[in-house]
């Protein structure tokens, strides 16, 4: 149990920073989704042969 909870916290204390800069989060989510969302018919097209 506490090996759990250590790992827990250990977990938490490298995530916090990240959170805390809601803003600078949420912008690099968008732009990564958006960049996956432009390059994802790049690649399939090459994939697939129609």
């Amino acid at each position: 149990m506490l090996a759990v909870l250590t790992y827990s916290l250990t977990g938490t204390a490298k995530i916090l920073p990240v959170v805390k800069k809601q803003h600078l989060l949420l912008s690099t989510l968008l732009l990564c989704n958006a960049a996956a969302m432009e390059a994802l018919p790049i690649f399939l097209d090459s994939l697939v042969t129609a």
